[in-house]
Parts: C-alpha cells; sequence; structure tokens
C-alpha cells in the first residue's frame, strides 16, 4: 500500500479521535467510567463516521484515483452499517446504563436503518456477509425503483442534522467548546461536498453538457452511444474507465449512470457507451436520439492496464457485456502500443452477444500476439467451448505449457456471479492479488 492510501485511511479511522480528545480533556473523570468512556467513544466514531459519507459519496478525485470508485461506494455501503451499530450501541449504553432520553437519536436511528435496507449502494456487489445479506432483504421485499430509492437515500441529510443537534445537546460536549466546534466543522465538511456534488457539480456539467453523435445496435439489446463535446474540449482518461452519464431528454429520464468507456484515447474527440438493456433506465437507452444533451462526469476508476504496466503475458476474462472496459484497453493496445502478449477468455451466453466480434479477430494481425475464445453457456449448437470460465478453461488456453500464472496478469470484469466464482479460481491457481486487477459493479 501507498503512503498516500495509507495517510487517507489513517485520517479517516483516527478522525474521531480529535473530539474524543477534547472532552476527554474537559472531563477527564470520564476515564474512570467505563461505560461513560465507551459511550463517548461510540457516539462519537458513529458520527463522525457518518459525516464522511458525504465526502465518499461526493466522488472527489483525490481519493478516488488512489482506490477506485467501486471500491468506494463498497466501503461507502459498509461504513454505513458500521456507524448504525456504533450509535445503536451507544444509544443502548445511554437507556439502559444512565437511563437518560434519547428521542433524537432514536429518530436518527430509525431513518438510517431505513436508507441502510433501501440504499442504492446496496445495488452495488457487496462481499461482506451481514451487508450481502441485507442487500438480498432489501431486492425481496421492497423491489424499489431506483429513483424511489435515491430519494430515500437523501434521508441522511435529516439524519445528519438531527445527529448533529444530539451531539451538540449532549453532555459530554456541553463542557467543551472546542469539541462543539469540531463537531460543527465535520457537518460543514460533509454539507459542503453534498451541495458540491448535487447541486454545483450537477450546474457544471449541464453548462458543459456533451452531445449524442450517434446510437446504434450493436448486438441484440445492446445499444453503443457516441457522444462529443460541443466545445470541443478534451477529454483525458485511461482505457478501461468509466464516467456517469446523464441524459437530458424528455424520452429518458434524467439520472445519472455510471457506464464504461469502450472507445479508446487513441480515437480523440468523442467517446463511446456500450451498454447492455438489463433494467428500468438501460431498456431506456435505445429512445436516446442524435442531438440530446448528455452530462458527462469523469473519468473514474482504476481498472486499466495502463496503471500498472505489465511487463509478461496479459489474460483478459471477460462476461457478456463486461468485456467493455476489456475492449477500450484492446483498442488503446491496437492503435499505441502493440507490443504485448494478450489472451482474451470470453463468456456470454448466445454468438449474438459477441459485440464487436469482427474488430476482436482483427487484433490476431494488430497485435504482437493475440489470442481470444469465445464461451456460449446457451448455444449448444456452438462448435467451440461451451459452459463456463472454469480453472481447466483458463489453464487451457492461457496458461500454456512451461508458463506461470504467478507472472500474468489477469484483468477480470463481467456479472458478480461470475465475479464471485472466477476471482477465487485465480487465487487459487497461485496469482498474485498485485496481479489480479478487476472492479465490482452490479447496477
Amino acid at each position: 500500500m501507498n503512503t498516500s492510501k495509507t495517510l487517507w485511511i489513517a485520517i479517516y479511522f483516527l478522525s474521531p479521535l480529535l473530539p474524543i480528545g477534547l472532552i476527554l480533556a474537559a472531563q477527564p473523570y470520564a476515564l474512570n467510567s467505563t461505560p461513560l468512556l465507551l459511550s463517548m467513544v461510540l457516539g462519537a466514531s458513529a458520527y463522525t463516521f457518518l459525516s464522511w459519507q458525504f465526502v465518499l459519496s461526493a466522488r472527489p478525485p483525490f481519493v478516488e484515483k488512489l482506490f477506485g470508485q467501486d471500491k468506494l461506494y463498497r466501503f461507502h455501503a459498509v461504513m454505513a452499517v458500521v456507524s448504525f451499530v456504533l450509535g445503536f450501541a451507544h444509544r443502548q449504553i445511554k437507556v439502559l446504563v444512565f437511563n437518560r432520553q434519547v428521542l433524537i437519536s432514536t429518530i436518527a436511528l430509525i431513518l438510517l436503518a431505513a436508507v441502510i435496507v433501501a440504499s442504492p449502494l446496496f445495488l452495488i456487489d457487496l462481499k461482506p456477509k451481514p451487508v450481502a445479506a441485507i442487500k438480498r432483504f432489501s431486492a425481496r421485499v421492497f423491489r424499489l425503483k431506483r429513483r424511489t430509492v435515491k430519494r430515500i437515500h437523501n434521508l441522511t441529510l435529516l439524519i445528519s442534522g438531527l445527529l448533529l443537534v444530539h451531539v451538540l445537546d449532549s453532555t459530554s460536549a456541553e463542557q467543551s467548546v472546542a469539541a462543539r466546534a469540531v463537531y460543527i466543522a465535520y457537518f460543514a465538511v460533509g454539507m459542503g461536498f453534498y451541495l458540491y456534488h448535487q447541486v454545483l457539480r450537477r450546474w457544471l456539467l449541464k453548462s458543459r453538457a456533451w452531445r449524442v453523435e450517434e446510437v446504434t445496435e450493436s448486438a441484440p439489446n445492446i445499444h453503443t452511444i457516441k457522444v462529443a463535446p460541443q466545445r470541443g474540449k478534451r477529454f483525458d482518461y485511461q482505457p478501461g474507465q468509466f464516467a456517469f452519464l446523464r441524459v437530458f431528454s424528455p424520452r429518458i429520464e434524467s439520472e445519472e449512470h455510471p457506464f464504461t468507456i469502450s472507445s479508446s484515447p487513441t480515437q480523440p474527440g468523442y467517446l463511446t457507451f456500450t451498454v447492455k438493456t438489463s433494467g428500468d433506465y438501460t431498456s431506456q437507452v435505445g429512445q436516446i436520439q442524435p442531438g440530446d444533451a448528455v452530462a458527462v462526469d469523469g473519468p473514474y476508476g482504476v481498472f486499466s492496464y495502463l496503471r500498472h504496466k505489465p511487463q509478461g503475458k496479459i489474460v483478459m476474462i471477460a462476461g457478456g457485456i463486461g468485456v467493455t472496459p476489456l475492449l477500450s484497453m484492446l483498442r488503446y493496445m491496437r492503435d499505441a502500443d502493440p507490443n504485448h502478449n494478450v489472451q482474451l477468455i470470453w463468456g456470454v451466453q448466445r454468438e449474438d452477444e459477441l459485440v464487436y466480434r469482427e474488430e476482436v479477430e482483427g487484433l490476431k494481425s494488430t497485435l504482437a500476439q493475440f489470442e481470444w475464445v469465445p464461451v456460449m453457456s446457451n448455444q449448444p449448437d456452438w462448435p467451440g467451448e461451451k459452459g463456463f470460465i472454469t480453472r481447466e478453461l483458463v489453464e487451457k488456453y492461457a496458461v500454456k505449457a512451461g508458463e506461470d500464472p504467478r507472472a500474468m496478469d489477469f484483468y477480470v470484469c463481467g456479472p458478480p456471479v461470475m465475479m464471485e466464482k472466477v476471482i477465487p479460481m485465480l487465487q487459487g491457481m497461485g496469482v498474485p492479488n498485485s496481479r489480479l486487477h478487476f472492479e465490482r459493479f452490479g447496477f
């Protein structure tokens, strides 16, 4: 882990110590009461971590470029649960040990529980079992549309305000002006990032809107959207990154959604996004028309081979439309960096889902070494590989005689069910985490 990552992690997890230290300086007797000290630590930590939720959700570039947006989203979701648990434990001590009335914090915790259960962040593929269980429960019971879920998520504004009132009114904070100032500052920082993300950034992006130049059906239920800036502004990105799109059109909901950039940085002047119909929003993509305005926020993500500079063989494993970031990397290699040995293993249900098949086949003549293997999971008459991507299949095509998978770089992208199987499989083959690159999204 590099120094910058370590620094930001330390700042995040140690930030509750500032108000705790200031309160203890004003009330040293709290050290003699374990319940009082524990309650104070739990409450300060819950409040501080919840304040930082607004910073994480604002997608700050100085943090995102270190960790990747997918990891920040998952961390954001996990810390919402952690904040609730800490806050609930704090409340129980206040009620059961000190017999205090805690109406405001109780209301805030109830609202926070509702946000957690219905939060859009739980649409993301999450690994911790308790968090994943909440995600499954929410999906089965509520079946809320994304727009409704996002509105519920905005209750965090009310929750944060209620908790600010609660901490400022607490006995411990009343005796420390400095601690009260820190609590207010944490709240102000969180609200500042929220307002920037939801108001200022949205206005700036709309004022610099791009235009849709073309929408094509690249395969059944798969569309490619080509957009270009109105003022010729350069958009610098690495192959494999993604952006958030918001289309301004009466024919489609004006919501922000993340899509991988399928074009290459070697193709300046425009971006393409290849999107598969898989939900309420993506089912409307075919209604986008040339001339529609679109806000492009990005780039985001750390899933690019340019960040890692692999020297040996590159193995790309894709599932369905998860090929798009890999396609962007392959296009970049073809145009600017062809001296690579690349193996692509691409699993789809049926042959007609092999979007840009001819272009992929043509890479054999432009890259130094390139092979690709399509795998069909639902086409019995396919003459090639059928079923799912397994260890045996990877070893058959990617790990030739005498080759060591530990010396290869693997890039994996696909639906959550595929990722859950392929990543542990590669780790079981001895591939070190430093050579295993992937991003998890489940929108």
